[in-house]
């Protein structure tokens, strides 16, 4: 065992929605060195990640309400998010279940474009 403990404390009247990471090995505090974001406080130096509460919604809808296994559809999501948020919501990464379509149960969707074609398979099931 290495004998490293990490702690995670929030240090209030700091900085707004930030969290603080502390790495300790022994008596000594180490800054995690991949996260650029670090600062002093008190003689210490501290590597720290912003958190945000966001009030944002979600919505997906498909394109043609119908289609059969001859047609393909177009299935968008959009992001509906409070103006009052001081900071935008990035969709990281997106995806669908098209299981009951015949196809993957995460299929991926490109979070810039906000939509993804779909098909169902020859013996997918009515409705």
């Amino acid at each position: 065992m290495l004998g490293i403990s990490v702690l995670s404390i929030t240090i209030t009247n700091w900085k707004a929605d930030v969290h603080i990471i502390v790495i300790k090995s022994g008596d000594e505090y180490i800054l995690d060195k991949y996260n650029d974001k670090q600062e002093q406080k008190e003689g210490n130096d501290y590597s720290y990640i912003e958190y945000y509460k966001l009030n944002a919604t979600i919505q997906a809808e498909v394109m043609n309400a119908s289609f059969n296994y001859n047609e393909n559809n177009v299935v968008k999501f959009t992001v509906n998010q409070d103006e009052n948020d001081t900071k935008k919501m990035e969709v990281a990464s997106a995806s669908i279940d098209v299981s009951s379509l015949g196809g993957s149960s995460t299929l991926a969707i490109v979070p810039d474009l906000q939509a993804v074609t779909i098909s169902a398979t020859t013996d997918t099931s009515l409705g």
